[in-house]
């Protein structure tokens, strides 16, 4: 989401969109994230949960 906010910023400021994100944290419902040098996302971190007897709990794999 945030990079479609920094491509609308680019018709007003007519920055470069990889320098407008790059070295730049931002705040979003996951928490604290920012893009890599590369343009990847850094920060976001995802688990697999798992519904036991209506509670959701984290999956902790056995490997197998």
């Amino acid at each position: 989401f945030e990079a479609f906010r920094r491509i609308a910023d680019l018709a007003d400021n007519k920055t470069n969109l990889p320098e407008s994100l790059h070295g730049r944290t931002f705040h979003g419902i996951f928490g604290p994230y920012s893009f890599d040098h590369n343009g990847d996302l850094q920060g976001v971190a995802h688990e697999i949960m798992i519904i036991h007897k209506g509670v959701p709990l984290r999956y902790e794999g056995n490997g197998s």
